[in-house]
């Protein structure tokens, strides 16, 4: 080797070891920072997982719970297995609200197969989760085929849970009787408080030998709240059941949307066989609940 590549050959090495020198704080420093990216990226995470259980009310723990219970019955209406997701309701909630198997049947025979979605659950009550999901469409874009529902998941001791297919939040018995006509009693069995809303259970006799008929429409059952007045809707009611035949007690299930604990429920009437003593028939409140 002459001398001028020996002399090259130290330079070339010289600037290479300089090269080396200049590029090892530069890789420390993209790994330090690598690092750091990391570690903040792992907190957001962290943070955006305790806001998504924030968000649904629960813990990890319940909310496996709650996707397994939920799961199995929709693996069951999938399956056409009715008797089985029937059997997964509370039998007081049935009874109560006259649910039979046929109706649940009507009530979940979905043309296509759904996936369960859970948006919300509200676990204030110690006793029961309410649980916002929707029914989709499994093959279905994200806004067709949907099918919204609020479930309770009550709990029942030892791992036992059963459910009823509402929001319900407190139920509470009342018993309250008031006689609106002579021989016509109307009786509050219960109410029950939902997300946003309330339903009352009322039985009717009436012991007279002529038909007791209520005024047919919106506020044929009223709630007030202070001076606010609020329609009704029945539960798997027909409206010609607003006829109270002789004899036979009648059962509504009456709906207030709104107003979760009335101050006050109230009735429109025809009376006896049809007749009408004023043209909007005859305003009477019934229940006073404060």
């Amino acid at each position: 080797m002459t001398k001028n590549q020996k002399l090259g050959l130290i330079i070339l090495t010289s600037s290479l070891i300089v090269l080396v020198l200049l590029l090892i704080p530069s890789t420390i420093k993209d790994k330090a920072v690598e690092a750091k990216r990391n570690e903040i990226s792992q907190k957001a995470k962290e943070i955006e997982s305790k806001k998504a259980e924030v968000k649904k009310g629960v813990s990890s723990a319940d909310d496996v719970v709650i996707n397994q219970i939920l799961g199995d019955f929709t693996a069951a209406i999938n399956k056409k297995d009715f008797d089985k997701a029937y059997s997964m309701l509370d039998q007081a909630y049935t009874k109560d609200f006259d649910l039979s198997k046929d109706t649940f049947k009507d009530r979940y025979n979905f043309a296509n197969e759904k996936k369960l979605v859970i948006e919300n659950t509200d676990s204030k009550h110690s006793d029961r989760w309410v649980v916002e999901l929707v029914f989709q469409d499994t093959n279905a874009p994200k806004d067709k085929g949907m099918v919204r529902k609020t479930f309770t998941i009550y709990k029942k001791g030892e791992g036992k849970y059963v459910l009823a297919d509402v929001g319900i939040l407190v139920e509470n018995t009342v018993n309250k009787k008031q006689q609106v006509a002579p021989g016509v009693t109307f009786t509050l069995e219960k109410m029950y408080v939902q997300p946003n809303g309330s339903i009352a259970i009322i039985t009717v006799e009436n012991k007279t030998k002529v038909y007791f008929t209520m005024q047919n429409g919106r506020f044929a059952f009223y709630a007030k709240e202070g001076t606010d007045t609020y329609e009704h809707r029945l539960v798997g009611n027909l409206s010609e059941d607003y006829i109270i035949t002789p004899g036979i007690p009648k059962k509504f299930i009456v709906q207030f949307k709104q107003v979760k604990v009335p101050d006050i429920i109230g009735i429109y009437y025809k009376g006896r066989d049809n007749t009408n003593t004023e043209s909007d028939g005859i305003k009477s409140d019934i229940f006073n609940l404060k």
